[in-house]
């Protein structure tokens, strides 16, 4: 279903629920639920989600929904944390990975492998950012290698 008013997105313990109506919630349709949702993003086009896929949260999908209408898996992974969203994509870590899938499309790519566990990630207009292990790094968006932030101050 195509929202064509205001849209609501609500997440309360772990549930997510994604809703079309009026203001105040009169005459609106729920349109897409979600359990166990462990991160959100969203924006005037699209709303990502990360969803623990077993209770036990060892399994996680990534999810988009697009603003025709269209909810996709975009990926499953076994640690995937954080997710961050710009106009072309979103990105998570998944372990030792910082990942990322055009928005509407399920082809992961990866954009860096990291020594540790790499953090929730950050993006900007050029690069995406995350720590590992206490240090700062960020990669370009379009690709090449990642760098190593020097600390604040420095």
């Amino acid at each position: 279903m195509r929202c064509a008013s205001l849209v609501t997105v609500s997440v309360v313990a772990g549930l997510l629920g994604i809703g079309c109506g009026s203001e105040g919630g009169r005459g609106g349709k729920l349109v897409a639920t979600s359990q166990r949702v462990t991160g959100l993003v969203a924006d005037a086009t699209g709303i990502g989600w990360l969803e623990a896929a077993s209770l036990d949260a060892k399994i996680a999908v990534v999810k988009y929904r697009s603003a025709d209408g269209r909810t996709i898996n975009v990926a499953n992974t076994a640690a995937a944390s954080g997710l961050a969203m710009d106009a072309s994509h979103l990105y998570w870590s998944n372990g030792q990975r910082v990942e990322r899938a055009a928005r509407g499309s399920s082809v992961v790519e990866l954009l860096s492998e990291t020594e540790g566990p790499a953090g929730s990630p950050a993006v900007d207009d050029k690069y995406v950012y995350w720590l590992s292990q206490g240090d700062s790094y960020r990669a370009p968006k379009g690709g090449g290698p990642a760098e190593q932030m020097p600390p604040p101050g420095s």
